[in-house]
């Protein structure tokens, strides 16, 4: 079943396939196999997005919803029209996405708070979810607050709507440099300098360790040049990235037969190295005795 399923190929042959063999007794919520790993069928018809064997699933007993699954979120991620390249085909999928949820949420009484994480924090798909729950009436309580999904995607723009719609997130001053920095992409540095500018937050010293380790020279430069010094963190700089330029230095490439990780890797050293002269520069730049 799960092979079948993951044919892209939608057809009414294929979907023959798959009710024989749900008729056959194929558990249509899947399971651990023998020698591999464990296979969800729902989620894989997701992810092929073929919704008629997605419906045919549904109709032999599969559940929608479990512990590390739910059927609303795997949708608007399998749809990948959101994300734009190619407009005809993304429209398509977009009113076929549109349609699949609303049933399963009218019909089907599934929980629109499903699908929230994922597009609450997204210009593109966060009226889908609105659509559902007005935002006067979200639940913050027992869900995240808004700023923070939107922090965790470096939405500058989503934060400072949610902020003027009256939405608050009570450890914004806490943890909103760390999810911007974690992040470690271009749109975090606008985030980033919002917090420090126009809201006043304090650096973390110890993201410095992190910037290191995940060999961003930039942030590494941003938190220097925010008043972090190199003698106060919890960590030595110069050894995290030493190792770790170490480790993709002398990282055996020859077994690997995919050059595109293998030029991956090597991307990740140079970085590495980026960093490290930074840090030494940075170094050489102090009077010896306060070295």
């Amino acid at each position: 079943l799960h092979e079948v399923l993951k044919d892209t190929t939608r057809s009414p042959a294929k979907l023959q396939i798959v009710e024989y063999l749900l008729k056959k007794g194929a558990p249509p919520n899947g399971g651990r196999l023998l020698y591999g790993p464990e296979v969800r069928p729902v989620a894989t018809a997701i992810e092929s997005w073929d919704l008629e064997a997605f419906w045919l699933l549904k109709k032999y007993g599969a559940k929608l919803t479990g512990k590390y699954f739910n059927a609303l979120s795997w949708l608007v991620r399998g749809c990948d029209c959101f994300w734009g390249g190619y407009p005809q085909r993304d429209s398509i999928r977009q009113q076929e996405l549109e349609a699949t949820i609303d049933t399963l949420i009218k019909k089907h009484h599934m929980n629109p708070y499903g699908f929230y994480n994922i597009t609450v924090g997204n210009t593109s798909i966060n009226k889908l979810f609105f659509k559902y729950v007005p935002p006067e009436k979200l639940d913050t309580k027992n869900y995240d607050s808004p700023i923070k999904l939107a922090c965790e995607r470096c939405n500058l723009a989503l934060i400072k709507k949610y902020k003027a719609m009256g939405f608050t997130w009570a450890e914004e001053k806490k943890r909103a440099l760390d999810l911007a920095f974690m992040n470690n992409t271009p749109d975090c540095y606008e985030v980033i300098e919002y917090y420090f500018n126009e809201i006043g937050l304090k650096i973390n010293k110890n993201l410095l360790c992190k910037t290191v380790e995940f060999y961003d020279v930039k942030f590494t430069k941003l938190l220097i040049d925010s008043g972090v010094k190199l003698m106060d963190v919890d960590c030595n700089p110069f050894e995290i990235v030493a190792k770790e330029r170490h480790t993709y230095k002398t990282y055996n490439y020859a077994t690997l037969k995919d050059t595109e990780t293998v030029q991956r890797l090597k991307g990740y050293y140079r970085q590495y190295v980026e960093v490290e002269t930074y840090l030494y520069n940075l170094l050489d730049s102090f009077p010896r005795k306060k070295r």
